[in-house]
């Protein structure tokens, strides 16, 4: 019996070590303009929906509680997760992703979390956002420890993570928000498809690499139409892409001369729409104003 009972003790030891606990928090601020927007005036401006903060680690979601004055926490196992919307109703508030860390055995405390819109109404809509974290710690740790209970109290900043995690975790959401239509106006007018591929490496020198594929017909002056294909590559720097351009157009039509074509592109990129400038050197100068925008991730956003 005493060996039956130490090996059961082992057991239980050797399990609590396999998968240790933690708990995270923190606090979210909803700002609009340059008010505060607490989250009872936020519901009410989106229609009474909820709003709900989850974290996710891989295909794990959790949700974190989340109290009418923004605090936040969650238990869970150790490792760092990610924080990337704010569920409304059945929409959701997609911004820059958020690394947070929860450590094994603490309550750790991940900041004051400020997500920046331009209008509280149009909370879940995706139109525009921005967030910043600060360090709010020494006045959200009691609450969080009236919250979440005592423990060895850290904290752990959450910190930008990459726009996608790696490539084998990409999701159907990041694809198909990949896939857009671009409207080009200037010298002549053109309709493309194309697809943005994020970086794929996490860390490193390549941690900013960016590719894009785009195709499609433009109009000559006699409404004409030829077609290019164009492949793009550049750096990612905060909410700008940078890229640099190379492929080919045909046939020659009236005011669109065929040949190869070369150029830079600068955009703005969101989670559904883009905004940049084309400047092409071959065939011939040319600059170019464009809209893109990404269907699909625009319908997931209204259902």
């Amino acid at each position: 019996m005493r060996f039956l009972g130490v090996m059961l003790l082992c057991g239980l030891v050797g399990s609590a070590r396999a998968d240790p606990s933690g708990v995270v928090g923190g606090r979210l601020l909803l700002r609009a303009g340059n008010r505060e927007v607490s989250l009872a005036a936020a519901r009410a401006a989106v229609g009474g929906e909820a709003l709900v903060l989850e974290l996710r680690r891989g295909a794990q979601v959790l949700e974190a509680s989340l109290d009418d004055d923004g605090y936040f926490w969650l238990k869970a196992p150790a490792g760092t997760y990610r924080l990337e919307y704010l569920r409304v109703g059945s929409r959701a508030e997609f911004f820059a992703p958020q690394e947070i860390v929860v450590e094994p055995g603490a309550l750790t405390c991940a900041g004051t979390v400020a997500l920046e819109l331009e209008r509280v109404e149009a909370l879940g809509a995706n139109v525009s956002n921005r967030v910043t974290v600060t360090d709010q710690c020494a006045e959200t740790a009691p609450r969080l420890r009236a919250a979440a209970g005592p423990g060895v109290e850290r904290t752990a900043l959450a910190r930008p993570g990459p726009l996608f995690e790696h490539h084998s975790g990409v999701t159907w959401r990041d694809l198909t928000i990949g896939l857009r239509v671009e409207v080009s106006i200037g010298e002549h007018r053109a309709l493309r498809g194309l697809f943005r591929l994020p970086p794929l490496a996490r860390e490193g020198p390549f941690s900013r690499l960016i590719f894009l594929v785009g195709a499609g017909g433009l109009r000559g002056d006699l409404d004409e139409t030829a077609f290019d294909v164009t492949l793009g590559t550049g750096v990612r720097v905060s909410y700008f892409d940078l890229l640099a351009i190379a492929g080919a157009r045909w046939p020659d039509v009236g005011g669109v001369d065929a040949g190869p074509v070369a150029g830079g592109v600068i955009r703005m990129h969101s989670v559904i729409w883009g905004l940049g400038l084309r400047v092409e050197a071959l065939p011939a100068r040319a600059a170019f104003l464009t809209v893109d925008l990404a269907p699909l991730g625009l319908l997931g956003s209204l259902l």
